[in-house]
């Protein structure tokens, strides 16, 4: 077996290629407002996180 190790910022841009596709295709089958709302909170939390509380 081997593992290739990816960077931080290979990761972002993985993050960023792939995450509006799947956002919309979660959308398609839940409450778009509901989405919002998750996704909104989990932008929260890594704030909170950030700031240490």
């Amino acid at each position: 077996m081997e593992v290739n190790a990816v960077s931080e910022a290979e990761k972002d841009k993985m993050r960023e290629a792939t995450q509006s596709k799947i956002v919309q295709m979660i959308k398609e089958k839940t409450d778009p407002k509901f989405v919002d709302q998750w996704l909104s909170s989990i932008e929260q939390a890594r704030k909170d996180i950030k700031a240490g509380l």
